[in-house]
């Protein structure tokens, strides 16, 4: 789970939700797998935080389905 700044920051705001909120639930099998994976490579390997590791595990496998969608 990936944390909402805006919310922690700001929680009187009405929360408006993005046009593009995907989670990892919502990849495809293949895609998901290469997530966890890459998530697990930083925070075991890399030691970071488990949420930071998802944040950019999820950055690197969107950025890679797009560059392959073209």
């Amino acid at each position: 789970m990936l944390l909402d700044l805006d919310q922690i920051f700001d929680n009187d705001r009405p929360r408006v939700r993005r046009a593009l909120e995907l989670t990892p639930s919502d990849l495809p099998s293949a895609w998901r797998e290469l997530y966890e994976e890459r998530a697990a490579i930083r925070e075991y390997s890399g030691g970071m935080p488990r949420e930071l590791a998802e944040h950019y595990a999820l950055q690197d496998i969107l950025e890679m389905m797009r560059t392959e969608s073209r």
